[in-house]
């Protein structure tokens, strides 16, 4: 059983070597099954216990005891290619999953004024005023468009943002003493749908990622920044889209923090202080889930906010 499980972490050693290369969206792992008797101390076994570690290791497996392997199936199952990224332990040429195709940084700036939009969208240049500009705004490689109420309506276009493209050059410019950054875009793209404000602004810009702009349905759901913001966010998006994201401002770049994901009279929301998940009820808690079960097992997690927003 030892001889097969070194055998395996040779052969992942000899695949991530021979891409020559970091992976995205890739997630190596090789589990060998035997028989084992004794289900509920297997979890202490250090073959079970190298599963989470590095994606190699052992099941038991008997025709009365398949619990294990049945909840690590539902686990990949239910997983969305994200979670399995972060899951996938690669040995060598691996990359950070922050620094992935996954998360290529986008700077959301807002559209206020008709000349900003005409400039925006007919000389593909985006100005943004130096001083406002945040730590991290260089690592953007895309800009995207929020255009805000009152140019939509002198314009009649979408209230919100529809567009975003990839930055081919950036260049500063000083105009009476004020220094102007300009992005110079490549080229438009569409978003399949509208991000909708739904009460909420963007005063000087948002930085967020190219993954949740292209998900996101409105505006406060970009300003998600922790993994189990979004891991619980995604889980909740696979039970239902109508999840509304409040924060503790309206303007997303004064944002803080998520309050809570509403679903109906359904509320739920992270406390990372006491490492909590709690589920609500008309602001009665109905539910409190430990917050390592998140990255542990999403996937009972994902059952019991389940069983509680669709009891009936």
């Amino acid at each position: 059983m030892e001889d097969d499980i070194n055998t395996m972490h040779r052969y992942r050693d000899a695949l991530v070597v021979k891409s020559g290369g970091p992976y995205e969206r890739h997630a190596f792992g090789a589990y060998v099954l035997f028989p084992w008797f004794d289900e509920e101390n297997y979890e202490n076994h250090p073959f079970y216990k190298s599963i989470d570690e590095v994606n190699i290791g052992g099941f038991q497996f008997l025709p009365n005891a398949t619990k294990l392997v049945e909840r690590f199936v539902e686990r990949l199952v239910n997983s969305n290619p994200e979670e399995l990224q972060e899951e996938g332990i690669l040995p060598r040429g691996s990359i950070d999953y922050w620094e992935s195709g996954l998360e290529e940084k986008v700077l959301v700036v807002p559209i206020n004024k008709r000349e900003l939009y005409l400039a925006a969208k007919q000389k593909k240049q985006v100005t943004i005023h130096a001083g406002t500009l945040r730590k991290g705004w260089e690592r953007a490689k895309y800009v995207s468009l929020y255009v805000t109420r009152p140019v939509s309506k002198e314009l009649s276009v979408e209230n919100g943002i529809r567009f975003y493209g990839e930055i081919d050059r950036i260049d500063l410019q000083g105009k009476q003493g004020i220094m102007f950054v300009h992005f110079h875009v490549k080229a438009w793209q569409t978003l399949p749908h509208v991000i909708r404000p739904v009460g909420y602004g963007i005063q000087n810009h948002l930085l967020t990622t190219i993954q949740l702009l292209k998900q996101a349905e409105e505006l406060p759901e970009l300003f998600m920044k922790s993994g189990e913001e979004m891991k619980l966010w995604r889980m909740l998006r696979r039970l239902t889209t109508k999840v509304r994201t409040t924060l503790d401002t309206t303007i997303l770049d004064r944002a803080k923090k998520i309050l809570a994901y509403q679903i109906g009279f359904y509320s739920v929301d992270l406390d990372t202080e006491k490492g909590e998940i709690h589920v609500s009820y008309f602001g009665e808690r109905q539910q409190t889930i430990p917050l390592s079960m998140l990255e542990k097992d999403p996937n009972r997690v994902f059952k019991i906010l389940r069983d509680i927003l669709f009891k009936d």
